[in-house]
């Protein structure tokens, strides 16, 4: 083994090397191979970049660096003594496979003077997080553009509302300010057509049901949302709406009732499902929607039974298949408990055989996506928010989440290149997956 230091100076500024610092300071020792299986310079010789992530109580800082450069990050906030700190190491290989490391929690102490050792290990995928985006948040309502930028508005912080809402660029992950709320919820539901954002259900704090209807003209440019007079059912409940456009309708699910409604939130169709769904999985092509997955109650413990169309007409067909659904362009496909993947729209075909996906016994899948720029691989997030799928005809392979960053009731949202984002489940910043194909 070779040892290398990353100096991590938390308030001084630290010159380049391995030395001692005063306190509040840490050294990281970061040890890797010699040689990698099958041969190969060690990852940090290997590396085209190294990401170096500072994970202080709540608080999230990435630093990267060149090949060849002094590994030190100064000018960081103090942090009062008596904090836990990780930090975490990721290399981004040039011809071998990425590493990634990191340390256990330790204590920030001025009398911690020994240095924390953390181990590269090689990888074949990676994980890195966003920094510096508002606070952790559950039950936010979380959706996509057409361009691929990411929506996360409101969620709830402990019995605190998260107000307002920020979003994240896919193509450079640049983060900008979202649009403002009406007012702070969680558990609602969201939904683009075009630059127009609409906001339907959710709850208060005290969760409390909220049946309003509200459309953002511009997204993208933080315009207000207009509170019409279009409501939801006042004798349904409203959290853990769903929400899907398509067809120039907005489609809302929650309780037991899918709504078409136009864009104004006017209602178009009203239909009643077999069963309650909240955080359900609700998808449209054209004017057919589909609502599956999602829980029997609130609490999210049990998994909803079945899945149901929405056709143009107004007629709601009870279809046999449970699982989360994925759209990827005019497809709808879905993800069962046993690992086969059904395509469900435009017609009814087997995608991946359960024999062929061969997933392992612990697997749950709550949310899926279908990764970008890959025959017929899927994404599978389970339900404790610790860890990712994919499955493909190949097999199934088990991508686990670093320590620290489970992320349950989170949200699954498939990026170019294969990315993977992972975003709410009360942590901050967001969560990218590198994924290769099974």
């Amino acid at each position: 083994m070779t040892g290398r230091c990353v100096a991590v100076a938390l308030s001084v500024v630290v010159a380049a090397g391995c030395r001692d610092v005063p306190f509040p300071a840490a050294e990281v020792l970061v040890w890797e191979p010699e040689e990698l299986a099958g041969g190969g310079a060690p990852p940090l010789d290997d590396a085209t970049s190294v990401e170096v992530t500072v994970v202080i109580e709540d608080r999230i800082t990435n630093r990267s660096f060149g090949p060849g450069e002094d590994i030190v990050l100064t000018d960081l906030e103090t942090p009062p003594e008596g904090s836990e700190m990780q930090v975490r190491v990721e290399t981004t290989a040039e011809a071998g496979d990425d590493a990634f490391g990191q340390t256990a929690t330790f204590t920030i102490s001025p009398d911690a003077v020994a240095p924390e050792v953390l181990v590269l290990a090689p990888v074949r995928r990676a994980h890195t997080l966003i920094a510096d985006l508002p606070n952790r948040r559950t039950h936010p309502a979380v959706c996509t553009s057409v361009d691929g930028d990411i929506y996360v508005l409101g969620g709830v912080q402990g019995n605190t509302l998260v107000p307002g809402s920020f979003a994240v660029a896919r193509a450079d992950r640049a983060v900008r300010e979202g649009p403002g709320l009406p007012r702070a919820r969680q558990q609602f539901g969201c939904a683009l057509d075009g630059d127009r954002m609409f906001l339907a259900g959710g709850c208060d704090g005290d969760g409390t049901a909220l049946r309003g209807f509200e459309v953002s003209a511009s997204a993208s440019a933080a315009a207000p949302f207009a509170v019409g007079g279009e409501t939801l059912q006042t004798t349904k409940n409203t959290c853990g709406a769903a929400l899907a456009t398509g067809g120039g309708d907005v489609f809302v699910q929650y309780d037991d009732v899918l709504e078409r409604r136009d864009p104004d939130g006017a209602l178009l169709t009203s239909v009643p499902l077999s069963t309650s769904r909240y955080y359900a999985d609700v998808v449209a092509v054209g004017g057919i929607a589909y609502v599956a997955g999602g829980s029997l109650a609130l609490d999210g413990l049990t998994r909803a039974p079945g899945t149901a169309r929405l056709d143009e007409d107004g007629s709601l067909t009870e279809l046999a298949g449970s699982g989360p659904l994925a759209k990827a362009g005019a497809e709808v496909f879905q993800v069962s408990n046993t690992g086969s993947v059904i395509r469900l729209h435009p017609e009814n075909v087997t995608v991946i055989n359960a024999a062929d996906a061969d997933v392992p016994a612990a697997f749950d899948a709550a949310r899926a996506v279908k990764v970008a720029e890959q025959d017929n691989v899927f994404a599978v997030l389970n339900a404790a928010g610790d860890r990712v799928y994919l499955i493909s005809a190949n097999g199934t392979v088990t991508m686990a989440f670093p320590g620290g960053q489970e992320r349950p009731f989170g949200h699954l949202v498939a990026g170019r290149g294969g990315a993977l984002f992972v975003v709410g489940g009360n942590q901050p910043g967001v969560l990218v997956i590198r994924p290769e194909a099974g």
